[in-house]
């Protein structure tokens, strides 16, 4: 197929829109700033390429031919996008300053804070504002700018954008200490022999938080916490097993596995 786009030379193109924008060869070489003759031989030039007339010429002007038309609604797209990838091309460059509200949960925290300090090394004029509840706060009335949330339907809402950043697994882990004193799990029945740390009203989408409610017995709480925040120092003091990051519990000697994650548990 013979490919027009390498021979033709896109400033014919623009030229051409505008004589169709203007309506006259006149008025578009006085847009353009240059000589009515040129804007007449590259659209010519342009025609003779393409095969096809695309403006029929009389004494008041030009109109678009059938052929002109459908040039116009393509070149028009063309134009327009263009233009926004100018304005992005620009920004690239633009000193970052200002501040980033950020909302999220406690237990995110602290997995996100090492990229902060990493953004912010590189702009040091960007100062980040940091909401942690679990209170979903509205974005689109500028009450945070960005949301950190572990719940798989946050995409729901049409007004805003999700972008996926990654799985975060949970399991049930115990101290050393913990497990001198208690029998290791090898199924869900060896539960019953266990003492836990729960946070007392989890969030929706804490589905191993609600898990862990339907299995134990008020006997078995260790600890109850209203903020998911305090399991992991809850855990390695040894009040009971609780779930944290499995990321997070890798990294730490203090902690044992005591049940592997589920697909259930992942957000």
């Amino acid at each position: 197929m013979h490919n027009y786009a390498d021979q033709i030379d896109w400033d014919d193109y623009r030229i051409a829109l505008e004589i169709a924008r203007q309506g006259s060869f006149l008025k578009a070489a006085d847009y353009l700033n240059i000589h009515h003759t040129t804007v007449a031989r590259r659209l010519e030039r342009l025609e003779k390429n393409l095969s096809t007339q695309l403006f029929y010429r009389h004494s008041r002007g030009v109109e678009l031919t059938l052929a002109g038309e459908e040039m116009l609604a393509v070149l028009a797209v063309i134009h327009e996008d263009l233009s926004r990838l100018g304005a992005r091309m620009q920004g690239y460059d633009a000193r970052l300053t200002g501040s980033i509200k950020i909302t999220t949960l406690e237990t995110f925290h602290d997995l996100f804070v090492p990229f902060m300090w990493e953004f912010q090394t590189l702009y040091p004029e960007i100062h980040f504002d940091i909401i942690l509840e679990a209170r979903s706060l509205n974005l689109g009335q500028g009450e945070a700018d960005i949301a950190f949330r572990g719940n798989p339907n946050a995409g729901q809402d049409e007004d805003l954008i999700p972008i996926k950043l990654t799985d975060i697994y949970m399991a049930l882990y115990g101290s050393p200490d913990y497990f001198e004193r208690h029998p290791a799990i090898e199924r869900l029945d060896d539960l019953a022999a266990q003492h836990f740390v729960i946070v007392k009203e989890p969030p929706a989408s804490f589905g191993w938080e609600r898990w862990l409610h339907q299995q134990i017995t008020a006997p078995q709480i260790g600890l109850t916490l209203n903020s998911p925040a305090g399991t992991l120092a809850a855990v390695k003091a040894g009040f009971g097993l609780g779930f944290i990051f499995c990321s997070q519990a890798a990294a730490d000697p203090n902690l044992r596995l005591a049940w592997p994650a589920q697909d259930d548990w992942t957000s």
